[in-house]
């Protein structure tokens, strides 16, 4: 697969990403869980220990469905190894990634970053009122 259609499989998967973003919301059961999942290759463009797990499982996701659409292209159209082909698509999609750094940062601050202070301070005044 080209470049081109790469970039447009990424900027597809990450527009679907930041519109879940946009719209989340800590869930009301207790404070949102930090990802405790290994997405070690990821961490270059989204720290999984300083946001919430769902946002970052839901980011990893959305990276394996880019690199599975790659490697699905990459082996019809040559023969080898469908094992090395996926490695091949998923070295290439993060390389691609990496350029999207700067929007992913900024919809995470922008989006999640006042939301999770305020859920912060609610749950602490929360616990003053009722004595923890």
């Amino acid at each position: 697969m080209n470049t081109r259609a790469i970039d447009d499989l990424l900027d597809q998967s990450l527009s679907a990403w930041c519109s879940e973003v946009s719209l989340w919301m800590p869930d009301s059961s207790g404070a949102p869980r930090q990802c405790g999942a290994y997405h070690g290759e990821l961490t270059p463009i989204i720290d999984p220990e300083e946001w919430p797990h769902e946002l970052v499982d839901n980011f990893a996701a959305a990276i394996d469905w880019v690199v599975r659409q790659v490697a699905e292209s990459d082996i019809e159209d040559r023969l080898g190894d469908p094992e090395a082909m996926v490695v091949a698509a998923r070295c290439t999609v993060m390389a691609m990634l990496v350029r999207h750094r700067g929007d992913i940062s900024d919809v995470l601050e922008q989006c999640i970053r006042y939301r999770l202070l305020a859920f912060e301070m609610f749950e602490r005044e929360l616990a003053e009122l009722v004595g923890f």
